[in-house]
């Protein structure tokens, strides 16, 4: 009887635990994000691209310590990603306008390196668990979310992510080898492969994710291009060739389709303001489309060359970003030039790009060259004429592509490690882990031990930041539908302390968090300290335009004119199209009597293209009945100086009940009337006349009557 056959352990079985063990950490901090309990982490969290950066590299910190204990073999690829990470770590230790988002960057690259690093170290039989456990990933999140489309009548397709974008790039690598496995296997793997694949395809479709698609589509005929041994199994292209066909009719079949979802949400996407801010505004919907992305891109290369060396710093992105935008940009993010949303763009929209803006020249290249290495390997492994090592090699390229027009790798928690560990594999496919390969000694590993120490600290506060923000969320949720069911005040006003609680503690764990301050301030009642709270949110976010407009409207209710200009005109230039901003500031500078600058702020409203003249005609009358400004609320009424309009004219639109104008415009007209017939008798030396129209206007005036 043979040593297997009593159960004795071998060397060569104790090294298949370890490969095991090895590729099941590796795939630990997606299957954690793909489970919709316990965590639930993306679909209740406010903003999931923080504490779901935190929850990976948590996960991963088992795969440290076992890396550490064993040590690593360090290849050329693997030396450049320590040495980007080791950049990053010390580019978060120089002040920088965001930290919280600097935390989540460190955190999220330092899993990257950490897949990387690891899946390079993966035998044959670990790199099957990892395409197993890829497509497995895949069904989970795509099965998931159709599940809820059809079962829990969920209104949109973004699953436990969050956000159809992130959660379509987080599924294409598995989509890929399932697709793989599907055209040149048979059994249980080839039929999960093809489950895999049409979920994916289904999802992208209707969701719909158009880069996700594509990119399936084009790294599954790149693949059965260039691999000989697709060229040499015609049934195995074949069927690669159905596919990718049924991914285009996909994308074409839904885009046909009547819009029957929510629109897709942004990974970052705001939560819903709190019912005693009603102007605050509705979360932005995602940013797509290649005139969106390449006006970002263009913005992205402009912010480049303001900082060359270094960059704006790790996840600095978001905050620097908003004096590039273009109004163009602007305004289709918005949805249309009239929508009076805020909008925000959290990343470059391509990871190449991201790199260079955050690192620097000097990061930005050693990011680039591992991006490279990764390529070239991928494409090797296409050409290698081996199935196992193709697969691999088109879900690396799929991942590649889809990072040209997005931000998979440094922006998504669950996409970037899962992605990088597919890199490292096709790396330790080709043997290129073990070219000047190098083994830290003790020292270099003590080194990555206070490394590992150190980013697992501000995991940790991500983590805590991000709960307490759920927790935010849900108690806001249960409120607001409390005020709508008439639920007794003890339970409201339970939840309404939940509430703040949770956001206290949100700012306990990261005093310095853009989120949990612009929250705060969005509900704060107490004018001082909203104000106060406003200042902190432009400490993080020095070009907020929410910020700056609301500080603008605060100070100009205030009366105090010169801050509110200030505040109003920054937004303006931030946000040049923004209706609801090019309103207050044609308010602001009328109601001060600069007549010539409110008229210019209202031509550039007017140039905006949506149709406001309701609102410029009931500012008229506002301008003529309460506050007695009879010349700018002509212009505003007849877009005629006063001294130009016929009385008679006006006595007539004032009497005319069938007009669509209201009241209140109506009034005005009258009021302007009487004071034009007032002028003409005082003229004419007959001042009772005169005097008696004075009295008339007096009446519609509310500026002028007693009190008034």
């Amino acid at each position: 009887m043979s040593e297997a056959e009593r159960g004795v352990r071998t060397p060569g079985s104790r090294k298949d635990d370890r490969e095991a063990v090895v590729s099941y950490l590796l795939l630990l901090p997606a299957f954690l994000l793909a489970l919709p309990v316990p965590l639930d982490l993306a679909a209740d969290d406010p903003f999931p691209h923080l504490s779901g950066a935190g929850w990976s590299f948590l996960a991963f910190l088992p795969l440290v310590v076992l890396l550490l204990v064993r040590g690593m073999r360090l290849g050329r690829a693997a030396l450049i990603a320590l040495a980007l990470l080791l950049l990053a770590g010390g580019a978060t230790l120089r002040p920088v306008s965001d930290p919280l988002e600097a935390k989540r960057a460190l955190c999220q690259l330092a899993s990257l390196v950490v897949a990387f690093v690891a899946a390079t170290h993966l035998a044959p039989r670990g790199r099957k668990r990892l395409e197993l456990g890829t497509i497995g990933l895949s069904i989970l999140w795509c099965g998931g979310a159709l599940l809820q489309r059809f079962i829990a009548e969920e209104q949109h397709l973004a699953g436990v992510l969050g956000d159809t974008g992130s959660l379509s790039q987080a599924a294409l690598p598995g989509a890929i080898v399932g697709a793989w496995y599907a055209a040149s296997r048979t059994g249980r793997s080839a039929l999960l492969g093809l489950i895999a694949a049409l979920l994916f395809l289904l999802h992208a479709g209707w969701a719909p994710a158009l880069a996700g698609g594509l990119a399936f589509v084009c790294a599954l005929v790149c693949s059965a291009t260039a691999s000989p041994w697709a060229s040499g199994h015609s049934g195995t292209r074949r069927r690669l060739g159905g596919l990718a066909a049924l991914g285009i009719a996909s994308l074409i079949l839904f885009r046909g389709l009547p819009p029957d979802t929510l629109p897709e949400r942004t990974v970052f996407a705001r939560p819903p303001a709190a019912k005693e801010d009603p102007a605050a505004p509705e979360p932005p919907t995602s940013l797509g489309g290649i005139a969106v992305r390449s006006a970002i891109w263009r913005g992205a290369l402009s912010l480049i060359v303001e900082e060359p060396l270094l960059g704006v710093g790790p996840g600095q992105f978001q905050a620097s970003f908003p004096p590039h935008r273009s109004p163009h940009e602007i305004e289709l993010s918005r949805q249309g030039p009239c929508n009076e949303d805020n909008t925000e763009v959290e990343h470059a929209h391509s990871d190449l790009i991201e790199g260079v803006v955050e690192y620097g020249l000097v990061g930005g290249a050693l990011w680039l060259a591992l991006l490279f290495y990764c390529g070239r390997a991928c494409l090797a492994a296409l050409r290698s004429g081996r199935v196992h090592a193709t697969a691999l090699g088109a879900a690396g390229t799929a991942v590649l592509l889809n990072a040209l027009v997005h931000a998979p790798l440094l922006a998504n928690p669950a996409a970037g490690p899962l992605s990088f560990a597919i890199f490292g594999a096709v790396l330790g496919a080709l043997d290129d882990s073990r070219s000047g390969a190098l083994v830290p000694g003790r020292k270099l590993r003590a080194l990555g031990g206070l490394l590992a120490l150190h980013v697992a600290f501000q995991g940790i506060v991500l983590v805590r930041h991000g709960r307490a923000l759920t927790d935010y969320l849900g108690a806001t949720r249960d409120l607001q539908l409390a005020v709508l069911d008439d639920e007794g005040a003890p339970f409201t006003a339970r939840r309404a302390e939940e509430a703040l609680a949770a956001l206290d503690r949100a700012l306990a764990a990261a005093p310095r968090s853009a989120e949990a301050r612009l929250l705060s301030a969005r509900i704060e009642e107490k004018t001082e300290l909203r104000y106060e709270k406003w200042l902190e949110v432009l400490e993080i976010r020095p070009y907020s335009v929410e910020a700056h407009e609301a500080l603008g409207v605060m100070k100009a209710r205030a009366g105090e004119l010169d801050p509110a200009r200030d505040h109003l005109q920054a937004a303006a230039a931030l946000s040049p199209t923004h209706p609801r901003i090019l309103k207050n500031l044609v308010r602001l500078e009328l109601q001060a009597g600069e007549l010539e600058r409110g008229l210019a702020w209202l031509e550039r409203l007017r140039g905006s293209g949506c149709d406001h003249e309701a609102w410029i005609a009931g500012l008229g009358a506002t301008l003529v009945l309460e506050q007695g400004r009879f010349e700018a609320g002509a212009r505003l009424l007849r877009a005629t100086p006063l001294d130009e309009l016929s009385p008679e004219r006006l006595h007539d639109d004032y009497r005319n009940e069938a007009s669509s104008r209201t009241q209140h415009v109506r009034d005005a007209y009258e009021c302007l009337a009487q004071v034009l017939w007032a002028r003409q008798h005082a003229g004419n030396a007959t001042f009772r006349l005169a005097l008696r129209n004075y009295r008339q206007a007096q009446r519609k005036s509310m500026a002028w009557t007693e009190g008034g």
